[in-house]
């Protein structure tokens, strides 16, 4: 494989040709200095002071100088212990209507009150104008001023993200000139806008394309320059901004007007588009778009104006059918090192913007001559930009990046403690004094100034070095089908930096002038430090792909790679070994489903009614049935059409104070008024006791018991993300024995809990470990059996969870309080801890975190309880060497393939979770004896099970699947519209809806681990489990409230979503006879394994087991 680096070594890292694009492309640099900090002459703020009308016309009638009418016009006032004219109040004199003559000498005003301006402002500015002075933003309207920068820096924030995406996706040369033409209008309408909130909306549309456009021209050039040049044209590129500042104060100097220099700054950008002409798209961006055949042509113009000749080599490109590689912001942060570099990188470029801009903008309040200070400032960066040229080759880019931002955070610091207004206020007592005295004290002085001025100078000096730097090393960082996403992304934190910057400043400063100072250094020391975690980039050819990035020192092996089931074959793909520990394995499954429809009997509510004292112990006295006392207490309320017996109303009666006889028969109460129950309530439930009936959760509180479900599935929800995280990241067996354990604490505090606040605490706690120990253990089984065994046994665990349903209601019968049947469900997770001693870790897993040799060792005692021999040679990855794959939820969402699986899936989960647990919790409203009519449903999941077993093999998984799905909506459908009369076709049809829901929500779990990579399969099954965790949340609330309104409501909303989910698992590949995938890859592009495999079959090649990622490989 030729690269384009190769390539360019014929053709000519730095001929004619890229030196005229990179001579035509440096000009840009210089309209953008003016944008970036014209603020400094266009926002300039005069001295300044209120203007009062009549002084104004006096000071033209007698002819005084401005000094003469401002004394008449403004107080003195008190500024860091100077007395000094005020710039915002002025005398309350109404000058009409009082004697002024021409001589004021005497005139006293210290008595006379003051306000503020009334009549606009007097600036000090010799005929110049800046949109200050045009809409006097000063004083109360000060604040305005940082605003122009601010919105500047919006315009870049969000120009450099939109420009960067763009110039990824359609090219650097189209965006970069669309950018330009953009500028060019939005530079013209800052010049005209007629007022400042219009000025402020065209200055965030010229930031929104001058940023973008500049960065799209940085990254063009260093794309078409060999390795050994890029860190000459990426100074250089920037040292023409430096020529910007130093014209910028000249232009300034002869344009008087802030409008025209606006002119003059934009007009380049017209000029600019002519670029389209002149310039080439960057044949690197089109290689990684797999437009090979427009690259090579550009390439070959470049060769032909370098007068170079070019090999035939440059065939040998990547083809032109390749799978082309599309920006996305999540590959900036979805790898380890990716997100350690992006993280840095924009503090980095956050910290450069806030000092930079913050120390040029910090000359427009210090005083002096703006345009001197301002030019010396910027000769400042043409040493910057040497000293990188003169080290960044002979000692490295970190060294000298990290040392520029700790001499400018240095810097900072001294100079903020070096003494300035104070040596102002000596300065005026030193010109008193006399003699050798005087000298020496103004020499000193004196000295002082300079020493500041030096030590702000190497600041400005070390800034512009790490300025300048974090552009190229930021390019330098990233692969290139993302190299210019990257640099905008990070760049948008510099526009941050700038947003913050004149606030920073400004109003810092008036706190203590040196304060921003102090932050500019502690940012500035930060930023240095941890430019020393970034790689050393000197020489290293341009990154290429994520992989370049993540092993930088890795090396192909040339040897046949074959996956961890070709091992399995050798060890057995589900023999002694792995039977015994999915024997042991699948009892997790039988006290989990008294976790998850416990509720059905642990919050069974059953029938009740008001209870009344006087009627329960006449009741006793007179050895009444509980309907005769019922009769008593409670009225008969219109139930669907029906007169029943109400349960949360009595009469409002005092049976204490009324004559009441055993013989109640002929007792007329339907004109006895009623009102809600007072004194609790009786229950019909054969001594039994559930959660409902020891803490009264019915009636106004009957919301609760849903919130008991609601509470466990939060658990779940929150469990299946941290422990399918830590699942992926330390290990399945690790994870599932510390939910073990949390699922034993909170179990038994669950039978213990005094109240009903600690019942939800404890069982979301409960749920947190459960469902997350569930899914580890699935998990873990899957991957240690062939593929041909992987429905057996997701069936079969699956299966033994039906066996759980069954048994449940058993237990709930013979065990009649709640308590202790929370106590029975919760000891297995005791008893689970031994399986520390019984089970191993996934092998699969340990290859995937390059833990190989450990791998191997499992692989062997598993092959050995088998009975079987693993080949003799055996390629494993080196333990110590091997780069490992960490989980990222980002790996879900970033690619095609994985986005679409896991959004489906999702849905899927939440589908059969919200149907399931309805039709369960169902039974405990549709009348009936609970305990026999939950074990005739749970008996329906049998057949679900075998009909998997059937077909998923013969006919595969999409099309059960899916059917599954539809059958369970149909069967709501149908069953919501039969009568009630027609009982046994009800239930039929009812226990079909169950079939089919069932059918799918096992086929969900082993169907969603066959669509992710080893390395994020646990995490995957979690995550999209959440959405069934979410759907237990809601199953209460939608069957109990909307069942209210009518009983069958709640079946229609079940249907409609049953439906649609069998839809989209017709979207969802066949994963019958595939592999489990290792890599995205495998997920994006199947038949790309396949073809390795069959090439590997006809070229039969020796099994020689590769597990993935090798950098050395060791022969066992």
């Amino acid at each position: 494989m030729t690269t384009f680096d190769d390539i360019l070594e014929e053709a000519g890292q730095f001929g004619r040709c890229q030196k005229r694009i990179f001579a035509l492309l440096c000009m840009v640099s210089m309209p953008w200095a003016g944008v970036y900090v014209g603020i400094v002459f266009q926002g300039f703020t005069p001295d300044h002071w209120c203007r009062d009308p009549a002084v104004a016309e006096r000071r033209q009638a007698c002819g005084w100088s401005l000094a003469e009418s401002r004394r008449l016009t403004v107080p003195l006032v008190n500024s860091s212990g100077v007395l000094q004219q005020s710039s915002c109040e002025q005398y309350e004199v109404d000058w009409n209507t009082t004697a002024l003559t021409c001589d004021t000498q005497e005139l006293d005003l210290s008595r006379t009150p003051t306000g503020a301006c009334k009549g606009g402002w007097e600036y000090d500015y010799e005929g110049r104008s800046s949109f200050v002075t045009e809409f006097d933003l000063v004083c109360a309207d000060g604040w305005l001023v940082d605003m122009y920068q601010a919105t500047l820096n919006v315009g870049f924030l969000v120009g450099s993200i939109a420009t960067g995406y763009l110039a990824d996706r359609f090219g650097r040369k189209i965006i970069f000139l669309m950018s330009n033409l953009f500028n060019g209008i939005a530079g013209i309408l800052v010049a005209v806008a007629p007022n400042y909130v219009a000025l402020l909306i065209f200055r965030t549309l010229y930031g929104f394309g001058v940023k973008g456009g500049w960065m799209v021209g940085y990254v063009l050039i260093t794309e078409i320059v060999g390795v050994e040049h890029r860190r000459t044209v990426g100074v250089l590129y920037q040292m023409f901004f430096s020529v910007g500042i130093l014209l910028l104060p000249l232009l300034a100097y002869f344009i008087t007007d802030w409008r025209w220099l606006q002119v003059v700054i934009t007009v380049p950008y017209i000029l600019f588009l002519s670029y389209y002409w002149f310039i080439p798209e960057s044949p690197r961006w089109l290689l990684s778009q797999n437009k090979k055949s427009k690259a090579i042509e550009i390439t070959k113009d470049m060769a032909k104006e370098n007068k170079r000749t070019l090999s035939t080599d440059i065939e040998k490109l990547t083809d032109d059918n390749s799978d082309s590689c599309a920006a996305s912001f999540m590959d900036l942060i979805r790898t380890p090192k990716m997100r350690k570099h992006t993280l840095i990188l924009s503090f980095n470029w956050f910290t450069s913007a806030v000092v930079y801009q913050g120390l040029i903008m910090r000359l427009g309040i210090l005083g002096g001559n703006v345009y001197i200070d301002f030019l010396i400032s910027g000769l400042v960066e043409f040493p910057a930009a040497f000293l990188i040229l003169f080290t960044i080759e002979r000692i490295g880019r970190r060294i000298p990046f990290a040392t520029a931002n700790i001499v400018a955070g240095a810097a900072c610091f001294i100079t903020a403690l070096i003494p300035d207004s104070e040596s102002r206020d000596r300065w005026r007592w030193g010109t008193r004094c006399s003699g050798v005295t005087r000298f020496t004290f103004l020499s000193v002085l004196a000295g002082m100034f300079w020493f500041k001025t030096v030590v702000a100078c190497i600041g400005r000096l070390g800034i512009t070095m790490a300025f300048e730097m974090v552009v190229f090393v930021n390019t330098e960082l990233y692969p290139t089908f993302v190299r210019n996403l990257g640099v905008s992304v990070c760049s948008t934190l510099c526009d941050v930096g700038g947003i913050v910057a004149p606030f920073l400043l400004y109003r810092l400063a008036v706190i203590w002038l040196e304060l921003p100072l102090i932050i500019f250094g502690s940012l500035a020391f930060v930023a240095g430090g941890l430019v020393l975690l970034l790689p050393e980039t000197r020489g290293v050819p341009l990154p290429e792909t994520i992989d370049d990035i993540e092993f930088p020192e890795k090396t192909c092996i040339a040897a046949a790679m074959t996956t961890f089931d070709d091992l399995l074959e050798e060890a057995g793909t589900f023999g002694r070994c792995q039977r015994r520990i999915f024997a042991l394995l699948c009892l997790v499954s039988l006290p989990f489903a008294g976790v998850y429809v416990g509720i059905v009997f642990q919050g069974f509510t059953p029938d009740h009614w008001c209870r009344d004292p006087a009627v329960a112990e006449r009741r006793q006295a007179c050895g009444w049935s509980l309907a005769e006392s019922r009769r008593l207490t409670v009225p008969q309320v219109d139930i669907s059409g029906v007169l029943q017996q109400s349960s949360c109303e009595q009469y409002e009666v005092d049976w204490n104070t009324t004559a009441l006889t055993c013989d109640t028969q002929e007792l007329d109460l339907s004109e006895v008024p009623v009102t809600g129950c007072k004194n609790g309530w009786e229950y019909q439930y054969e001594r039994r006791k559930s959660f409902v009936t020891e803490f009264n959760l019915v009636c106004s509180d009957g919301w609760l018991v849903d919130m008991n479900q609601a509470a466990l599935n939060l658990g779940f929800l929150i469990g299946s993300f941290a422990f399918g995280f830590f699942a992926d990241r330390f290990g399945r067996k690790i994870s599932f024995l510390m939910s073990n354990a949390l699922n034993a604490i909170a179990g038994i505090g669950l039978a213990l809990a005094p109240n009903y606040v600690s019942i939800l605490v404890l069982r979301c706690i409960f749920g947190f470990g459960a469902k997350g120990g569930w899914m580890s253990a699935y998990v873990l089984l899957t991957e240690i059996v062939g593929v041909e065994y992987r429905r057996t046994v997701g069936i079969l665990y699956q299966m033994v969870y039906s066996v759980g349903v069954l048994l449940l209601p058993l237990l709930a019968y013979f065990i009649t309080d709640w308590r202790w049947l929370q106590l029975v469900i919760a000891v297995p997770y005791i008893l689970f801890l031994s399986y520390y001693w019984f089970i191993p870790e996934s092998p699969r897993w340990l290859i995937s975190q390059n833990k190989s040799f450990k791998a191997l060792e499992i692989t062997k005692a598993m092959a050995k309880e088998n009975k079987r021999k693993l080949n003799s040679s055996v390629t494993l990855t080196d333990e110590e060497e091997g780069d490992s794959s960490s989980a990222s939820l980002l790996d879900l969402i970033r690619t095609p393939n994985m986005r679409k699986h896991t959004f489906i899936l999702m849905f899927i989960w939440f589908t059969t979770a919200v149907v399931y647990q309805g039709l369960i919790m169902r039974v405990g409203i549709a009348g009936g004896n609970v305990y026999i009519d939950f074990l005739i449903s749970g008996l329906v999941e049998f057949p679900a099970a075998f009909l998997i077993l059937f077909t998923i093999e013969r006919i595969g998984r999409r099309i059960p699947f899916a059917s599954a799905n539809i059958v369970a909506g149909a069967a709501c459908f149908i069953t919501a519209l039969i009568p009630d009369n027609m009982f046994w076709f009800k239930t039929v049809v009812a226990c079909i809806g169950r079939l089919g829901i069932t059918m799918a929500f096992e086929m969900v779990v082993f169907v969603n681990t066959e669509l992710y990579p080893t390395y994020v399969r646990n995490l995957g099954v979690s995550v999209c489990s959440t959405l069934c965790d979410v759907g237990g949340i809601v199953a209460p609330f939608l069957l109990y409230r909307l069942a209210v309104i009518w009983l069958e409501l709640p079946l229609i909303i079940f249907g409609v979503v049953a439906l649609i989910a069998g839809g989209l698992v017709l979207l969802l590949p066949e994963t019958r006879g595939v592999p489990l995938p290792e890599t995205i890859d495998d997920v994006e592009f199947p038949n790309r394994k396949k073809e390795d495999v069959v090439e590997n079959q006809q070229t039969g090649t020796p099994l020689e087991t590769d597990l993935t990622d090798n950098k050395e490989a060791t022969t066992v």
